[in-house]
């Protein structure tokens, strides 16, 4: 009977040095990933296919290449959300909030994005 319980508790250690080391391992490698921001460029394109003007497109897409620059900058890779099939909510950048209402699209709401509000120049978003 102890020769069973002594190789019992050097397989569960042993087992319990594997689970960890290979926990480590997949934190480490996590880690050295760059996080990830979705934009959502749908009411550009949306304003587009209404025939809005481009001189009235222009501040607004403005905006939205000077938000994927400062989320560059702060170390994310930033993708078109057209270019996603399928994303967790979180990470979505928030929607701008002065788009006109007959270009938006059905979007994440801005509460509840995990992606942080960041600023380029030390206030507000970007």
């Amino acid at each position: 009977m102890r020769p069973f319980i002594t190789s019992l508790i050097i397989s569960l250690g042993a087992t319990a040095i594997t689970a960890a080391t290979a926990t480590w391992l997949i934190r480490e490698e996590l880690a050295a990933r760059p996080p990830i921001a979705i934009i959502d460029y749908g009411p550009i394109g949306n304003a587009v296919s209404l025939g809005v003007p481009p001189e009235s497109i222009q501040p607004y897409f403005a905006e939205i290449k000077r938000r994927a620059q400062a989320y560059e900058a702060a170390g994310y890779i930033v993708i078109n959300a057209a270019s996603v099939d399928a994303a967790p909510d979180e990470m979505f950048v928030p929607p701008l909030d002065n788009v006109p209402e007959a270009w938006r699209t059905p979007s994440v709401d801005p509460k509840d994005t995990a992606i942080p509000r960041l600023s380029t120049d030390g206030e507000g978003e970007p």
